[in-house]
């Protein structure tokens, strides 16, 4: 729900706060510093909300590691330590019971969640770079030609559709189908994505033949809208991930290193989708391999190959959950 929030607010900053000495000229033309740097009002705003993020989470979020927050807060004056009331013992017997060894994690299970969680993150990672750069690309270079504010409005509804699709779609369906059958159900709107998305432009090409430019850039938001409203959908596969990776822990000990492993798998995948994916765009467009559409071929052979291992993946969540009913809370 946070996510998709921020998914509404941020391509906002980025659209209309972009190259404000140009898109805001009355109000920001004659200062140089923006001329020269048109992209720094919205880094800046958007470093503030990090800031601000960080600052709140400093001062006010509450440890919940056991073994951390069984610290009493002794008084200056030793005269009211009987006034101080003894912490809770049941943090000291969880922190104090042995943790399985890191190399306990890798089960087949949990390493085919991992595996499912770095592909998922991929292409979605791979399509987050994507889909601006084919919209903002001029469209006699191989994008669909659309401005900053145009761009901006078409990505926040993509925000506003994950909220409608976390908060009401999402529970239904997971009370309905189950948490494994629900994800591998979602991703197969990755493919369809991918698919799709060149298919904007073939329609854009046919709108600005046939009626103009304009009619060509109306075409162009609608496609877009259309299928970022459909990949709203598949990110219920995240959420569904999460359940997953809770579901594979051997034990209920060892829920924050297997999360953290999932958190590590999911950053790497953020780390590289970024750079492989505007590579190959770029030579896709520049060689014209494929009449350009080399990109979307990868991009659906990546989302078929997620889509089939998610088949692979087994996991048996009554038998976890009496697991981690017997070795109680987890400590880590």
């Amino acid at each position: 729900m946070c996510n998709a929030v921020g998914i509404i607010i941020g391509p906002l900053i980025g659209g209309y706060l972009a190259k404000p000495a140009s898109q805001y000229p009355e109000y920001f033309g004659k200062i140089q510093f923006l001329i020269d740097y048109p992209y720094f009002l919205p880094c800046f705003i958007a470093g503030m909300i990090n800031l601000s993020a960080v600052t709140v989470g400093f001062f006010f979020l509450k440890e919940t590691l056991p073994s951390k927050t069984n610290v009493r807060n002794l008084p200056l004056d030793n005269e009211s330590d009987e006034e101080v009331e003894e912490p809770d013992s049941q943090p000291e017997e969880i922190a104090s019971q042995p943790k399985p060894k890191f190399s306990a994690l890798f089960t087949p299970t949990v390493i085919s969640v991992l595996l499912g969680s770095l592909l998922v993150f991929f292409q979605m990672s791979s399509l987050a770079t994507l889909i601006p750069l084919f919209a903002y690309t001029r469209f006699e270079d191989g994008g669909l030609g659309l401005n900053l504010r145009q761009m901006g409005t078409a990505l926040t509804t993509n925000g506003f559709a994950a909220v409608i699709v976390q908060t009401a779609t999402f529970p239904y369906l997971q009370r309905r189908w189950g948490t494994m059958k629900l994800f591998r159900s979602v991703l197969l709107i990755w493919p369809l994505v991918f698919a799709l998305l060149p298919m904007i432009r073939w329609v854009v090409k046919q709108q600005r033949d046939v009626s103009g430019i304009d009619a060509g850039s109306k075409a162009a938001m609608v496609g877009l809208i259309f299928v970022l409203a459909i990949k709203s959908f598949g990110k219920m596969s995240i959420v569904c991930l999460t359940l997953l990776v809770n579901s594979a822990a051997p034990s209920a000990s060892t829920f924050g290193a297997l999360n953290g492993l999932a958190q590590s798998c999911s950053e790497l995948a953020r780390t590289f989708a970024p750079f492989i994916t505007g590579a190959i765009f770029s030579i896709s467009i520049k060689q014209q391999y494929l009449n350009g559409n080399l990109i979307w071929l990868c991009g659906l052979l990546l989302s078929c190959l997620t889509l089939f291992f998610a088949q692979t993946i087994k996991i048996q969540p009554t038998q976890v959950r009496k697991k981690s009913s017997a070795q109680g809370p987890s400590t880590s």
